[in-house]
């Protein structure tokens, strides 16, 4: 093997390590560019809501098992028990007499109405 040869290897052997390491620090930084982003968008969105007056809701996440998620009509096997059918409690319809602040803001009377356009 000749002293050429030897150099050639050696080239090759640094510019693939070279290119690895360039491409895992651009990957490094693609991810943290998206988690950096992630967190000036909830910050953003933190701020605004208090801003406006409205605590920030807290986000829960929880696992499921497969299958825990599906609506009712996509689960197979499931059958309702006749005990589902004894939960349903029925009730009677009555009418809620409107009160006069309700009246007045709904435009039906019993109070001052606001002037038409």
């Amino acid at each position: 093997m000749s002293l050429l040869e030897k150099l050639d290897r050696l080239l090759v052997g640094l510019s693939r390590t070279l290119w690895r390491l360039v491409l895992w620090a651009l990957g490094l930084a693609l991810v943290l560019g998206v988690l950096l982003f992630g967190l000036v968008l909830s910050l953003i969105a933190v701020i605004w809501s208090l801003l406006r007056g409205k605590r920030p809701s807290p986000v829960r996440f929880q696992w499921q098992r497969a299958g825990a998620g599906m609506p009712p009509w996509a689960q197979r096997g499931a059958r309702k028990s006749s005990a589902d059918a004894a939960d349903v409690v029925d009730v009677e319809v009555r009418e809620v007499p409107p009160s006069p602040d309700n009246a007045a803001r709904l435009g039906q009377g019993g109070g001052k109405r606001p002037p038409d356009a």
